[in-house]
């Protein structure tokens, strides 16, 4: 053929064309197919078909002889015709695929919906904007169906459902014949030698540390400057009959302290020795008697005596008030907690822990390591906590008014604690000699050092 019509092309064309026309029945299409077909025998310039929509697109016949089946938006000829039309046209035909939806409200709307979403509203109604999608065919849907189920066999069918059998979790506490001990005592095993486990890392060993140095602080909470002045208000208050007796009663304690304790030429021999001296040779010149040396020796050993007595007073009264702020002091507590944290740290590799599967938590075992520090904790080969009275004699008592109630709770679990302590140890004594009670000694010992460490600090603050 001539021209660029080439006769497979052509074919090729038609054949799409007859595919994408099966279902339409039209004579007129049929009728302009032909016209095209004898204008192509003829060597005539064919006339156009006219456009031919389905469900693949349209047909047309270009300038140059070839065709083109334009599928609508998907066409890759498709382009926006201009800024302010926003319309598809496809640029080999030159016709509009899609045309933008118009707004049809008012300049004065305010941008709320005016349309609606119910089906049944807009039943029939196509949107230019909408895309067409694919719809399964029922009939063959059913086909397919009917032969799959006479291929299947029943078994393939039939579901006979789990037969692994379901655990049911009740709320609330399980009955005592539905624990299963054997599951308990594994979890509780597990549990143990995962903590022991944990205590190898520093940041564990850090934390377990600062929750120490907290817990301490909560039992020696009453005895700081703050607690003791409120503590003594309320006592004035209680014992006094009005308030104005209450404050008055302060300010007098409040003022004879500050005096006391800011009167320091009473610590002074040479100066308590003069004053009497002085009083002295005023009552001679007064009665116009001599001066009698015996009687100036019996005033320089009374001011001897009454400045040991006022020494002995105040170094008493520091001493107590060091003590009163030792367990206060960061260091003190830091230390101290650290040599908790490593107690800690043996006993829970020792049998007691990790076979009689106890569930004793981490403060309770502080709080008991603090007050065994009354009388202390020893092994037989020697002490693992030491004797600090001066740590044990500011700690809250059963009866105590003072405290606060969460230092109460933490002396009321402090036995449990203690008696953790010695269990531990007792099991550690009738382990046979092996790997793991030498692991154990060896941290032990390391628990000795930081209680000869803190001991010396306290000595060194005193």
């Amino acid at each position: 053929m001539e021209d660029g019509l080439d006769i497979e092309t052509l074919f090729d064309s038609f054949e799409a064309t007859r595919q994408s026309r099966a279902n339409d029945e039209d004579d007129e299409d049929d009728e302009g197919v032909d016209g095209v077909l004898d204008a192509w025998e003829h060597g005539e310039v064919p006339k156009p078909i006219g456009y031919s929509h389905n469900h693949q697109g349209v047909v047309s016949l270009l300038l140059d002889g070839t065709w083109h089946v334009c599928p609508g938006i998907s066409c890759k000829f498709a382009k926006e015709s201009s800024d302010s039309d926003h319309s598809i046209v496809c640029m080999l035909t030159s016709q509009t695929i899609s045309q933008p939806v118009e707004s049809g409200h008012e300049a004065s709307w305010t941008g709320r919906s005016c349309g609606s979403a119910d089906p049944d509203m807009i039943s029939g109604q196509l949107s230019m904007a909408r895309s067409w999608r694919f719809k399964k065919d029922a009939w063959k849907e059913s086909e397919n169906a009917h032969r799959l189920a006479a291929t299947i066999s029943t078994e393939e069918v039939i579901f006979k459902g789990d037969l692994t059998p379901k655990v049911v979790i009740k709320r609330g506490a399980p009955c005592v014949d539905e624990i299963d001990e054997l599951a308990v005592r594994e979890t509780k095993k597990k549990k143990a030698e995962k903590r022991a486990n944990n205590l190898q890392e520093l940041s564990t060993r850090e934390r377990l540390r600062d929750d120490a140095v907290t817990v301490l602080r909560k039992l020696f909470a009453h005895n700081s400057p703050t607690a003791m002045a409120a503590h003594q208000r309320g006592k004035a208050a209680a014992s006094s009959s009005s308030s104005a007796a209450a404050a008055a009663a302060t300010a007098a304690a409040t003022v004879s302290a500050a005096v006391a304790a800011a009167d320091p030429r009473l610590l002074n021999f040479k100066f308590v020795f003069s004053v009497g001296l002085q009083k002295y040779a005023k009552t001679c010149s007064v009665d116009l008697v001599p001066m009698q040396l015996t009687t100036i020796h019996d005033i320089a050993i009374a001011a001897a005596k009454f400045v040991k007595i006022k020494k002995n007073s105040q170094d008493g009264c520091d001493a107590k008030k060091r003590e009163t702020t030792i367990c206060q002091n960061y260091a003190v507590l830091k230390s101290c907690g650290s040599m908790i944290v490593s107690l800690w740290s043996a006993l829970c590799l020792s049998p007691y822990f990790l076979q009689q599967l106890t569930g004793d938590s981490f403060r309770p075992f502080v709080a008991g390591c603090v007050y065994g520090l009354k009388r202390g904790v020893a092994m037989q080969d020697g002490p693992v906590l030491p004797i600090i009275p001066v740590l044990t004699k500011y700690l809250p008592t059963l009866r105590s008014t003072e405290v606060q109630p969460t230092a109460r709770q933490l002396q009321a679990s402090s036995h449990r604690g203690l008696c953790s302590v010695h269990r531990a140890i007792s099991s550690i004594d009738g382990m046979a000699q092996s790997d793991e009670k030498t692991r154990i000694l060896e941290k032990l010992e390391i628990t000795r050092r930081l209680s000869a460490d803190l001991q010396q600090m306290i000595g060194g603050y005193l």
